[in-house]
């Protein structure tokens, strides 16, 4: 190419000239002619569900190490107010005298650790599983096993439960571990009794002209059990 500049007898600058303007039209013209690429429809729907995706995936990272958090709160908070409970640092909270109700404050922290354990072993295995509809079953579980725990040492020491659980504080504070580790099983052996005490015979109730009582319904799902 450069042979045949010379031909044109041009100086070396008037040929860069020449080859710049030459490689500036080239370029203007392949930019008037665009390619222009029809994607389907579905693309956009994909791109919105990939999206959405994302956004709930992250939305779900956020509540679980929500719950990760509340209840590893729970676990090592229960052991930490047993201690300070122990070491009589707190004689008094919110006008309650800690010295009345202690062996009843170790009970319920007790059942709050069993069922937090219990709760942390099933966030472990269903992770993946876990749900927005399942927060308020690890929201309440501490709470709802430490009350369990309390009444069920009361019951055991009133003689409605038989069940020798002797005057060691030791002894009921693990009895109320296993409340509320096995919380499920305990409210299922506590409905029986109620239904012994104040219902009779269960099997009676169905009449003739009356429908069923209505059972609680089952549920398949790999959840919380318990």
């Amino acid at each position: 190419m450069a042979t045949g500049l010379n031909l044109l007898n041009l100086s070396q600058e008037d040929a860069a000239l020449l080859l710049s303007w030459f490689f500036c039209c080239v370029a203007s013209k392949s930019q008037t002619h665009d390619v222009t690429i029809t994607l389907p429809a579905s693309y956009d729907r994909i791109q919105r569900d990939m999206k959405a995706g994302e956004t709930m995936q992250g939305k779900d990272l956020w509540y679980k190490l929500g719950v990760l958090a509340y209840l590893t709160a729970w676990y090592v908070g229960c052991f930490w107010m047993m201690g300070i409970v122990r070491s009589g640092w707190v004689m008094e909270l919110f006008g309650v005298n800690f010295n009345m109700v202690e062996e009843y404050v170790y009970y319920g922290l007790a059942g709050s650790i069993g069922g937090t354990l219990y709760a942390l072993r099933l966030f472990h295995d269903y992770y993946h599983n876990l749900t927005e509809r399942w927060l308020f079953w690890y929201l309440l579980r501490p709470i709802k096993c430490g009350g369990a725990a309390i009444m069920t040492i009361i019951l055991f020491q009133s003689g409605i439960l038989l069940l020798q659980t002797g005057d060691s504080m030791i002894s009921k504070i693990g009895i109320s571990f296993l409340v509320g580790f096995g919380y499920g099983k305990v409210m299922e052996k506590l409905q029986s009794l109620t239904e012994a005490l104040f219902n009779g015979n269960k099997n009676k109730a169905s009449v003739p002209g009356q429908p069923s009582p209505i059972q609680p319904e089952s549920n398949d799902d790999t959840t919380p059990k318990g």
